[in-house]
Formats: C-alpha cells, structure tokens, sequence
C-alpha cells in the first residue's frame, strides 16, 4: 500500500486508495495560477482550505513531464457529502458551498477555481452568477442607427 506497484512501461507507482461510498457527491475542483511555493506546503494549504469545502480524497499537483517542475494547476477532489446528523452550532450546512475564488487560509490570497456545472463568470466585474453580456455594471448599449437601448446597428 505504502510502496505501490510499479510497471515497466509507467516508471510512478500506482498506489491503493481508500474506498468511497456509493452514495458520495465527489467534485473535482481544479485551481490555476497557484503559487510556486515547494510541493508540501502547497499541499497543505489545499488540505486546509478544502476541508472547508468537503472531505478531501485527493490532491494532484500538476509538473511538467520532462523536468518535474510543478506548472501552477492543481486538481482535488473533494466528497461534498455531509456527514451523518452533522450541523454546525451557526445551524448553516456543514460544508461551505463552493465558489468560483477561492480564499486559501494560509496565505489570506483567492485563487480562481471551476468544478464541473459551476456558476459563470462575470469577465467585466468578477463577480460570478452572470456573464459579461447580463453585467448590471454595464450600461445598456444604444445603437448609432436609430438611437435605442438594447441592441447595435448590426441587428436594429
């Protein structure tokens, strides 16, 4: 378990890994433009953050092939399944609902994160729930045609 097994044509060890439930909501959650700080205290930071979030069963950082050197993007998945009969004394859920920055506690930083069927993107002001096009920062396009609000000279 400790060692792995190795095979010829795969030169890292496959190791075993605990089994999860039938019933576990698993998200994979993958972060960029993380910072380049050594391996460990990367993974540490993502363990205590992520335990926020969910209950973490795997970390990945992501290196280059050839060299090794990590490239910024890590991976974890996370089992956002509450526990059995598990509140917090607040009365909120017991995990954290997940959000498009992340704040990592050890560095006081967000970092950008998707998972699979997360919210949009704001592109203008950042926030998320909404792309570019429905910002309600923006003001309503007028077209130079016929001087109305709502659409441009292309589509009047």
């Amino acid at each position: 378990i400790n060692d792995g097994v190795t095979y010829l044509d795969h030169p890292q060890p496959y190791r075993a890994t605990k089994a999860v439930s039938v019933d576990a909501e698993l998200v994979k959650v993958n972060f960029k433009h993380l910072p380049f700080i050594s391996p460990e205290a990367l993974s540490a930071g993502l363990q205590n953050t992520m335990e926020n979030y969910g209950k973490v069963c795997q970390i990945r950082l992501y290196r280059e092939s050839g060299t090794g050197i990590f490239e910024g993007e890590a991976t974890v998945i996370i089992d956002i399944t509450p526990p059995d009969n598990a509140m917090r004394d607040d009365g909120n859920p017991y995990y954290m609902p997940l959000r498009r920055f992340i704040e990592f506690d050890n560095w006081g930083q967000k970092f950008p994160a998707s998972w699979k069927n997360c919210p949009p993107i704001c592109r203008y002001c950042s926030k998320e729930g909404h792309r570019g096009r429905d910002c309600p920062k923006l003001d309503p396009v007028e077209c130079y045609y016929c001087r109305q609000t709502g659409h441009i000279q292309r589509n009047c």
